[in-house]
């Protein structure tokens, strides 16, 4: 966000989750609800709900399908295993992975990928698979939806 106000556009049939990774910002919606959001922290919201922010902050978002089951997560400066799956059934996995830091690797499988600061890795893996991540001397900002 570049502006210390912003009103969200609305996207009709989908679901968003936001998450603030420098900054600070209060997301507050129609309904009256709000959110004070401060680094790492993350929000859930309707798409077609209108939405306003206030603060200036960087974050990061993901928008997908209302039918859809999505995610988000933060891993920090360790090694870790992660499920390929927010649920028991095989379906294609769309995965994110976003490096806030110095560099992180991505395995999934027997590929290894390299990402570094401000680096974004899109992956949509198939079937079931083996997925750890290394984040180095960074966080990591992790995202999966199941298509």
């Amino acid at each position: 966000m570049d502006f210390s106000k912003t009103e969200y556009t609305l996207f009709k049939n989908f679901k968003r989750i936001l998450m603030v990774i420098d900054g600070t910002t209060t997301l507050s919606h129609k309904d009256g609800t709000s959110k004070t959001l401060r680094k790492y922290d993350y929000h859930a919201f309707h798409g077609n709900m209108q939405t306003y922010s206030d603060g200036l902050a960087t974050d990061y978002e993901i928008i997908f399908d209302e039918k859809l089951v999505g995610g988000m997560q933060v891993i920090s400066d360790e090694e870790c295993d992660l499920p390929c799956s927010l649920s028991d059934t095989r379906k294609k996995i769309y995965l994110g992975f976003y490096c806030d830091g110095e560099k992180a690797d991505i395995m999934i499988d027997e590929k290894c990928y390299h990402i570094a600061n401000g680096d974004h890795l899109s992956v949509i893996v198939e079937e079931y698979c083996n997925i750890r991540v290394a984040a180095l001397k960074s966080t990591v900002i992790n995202s999966i939806i199941e298509l």
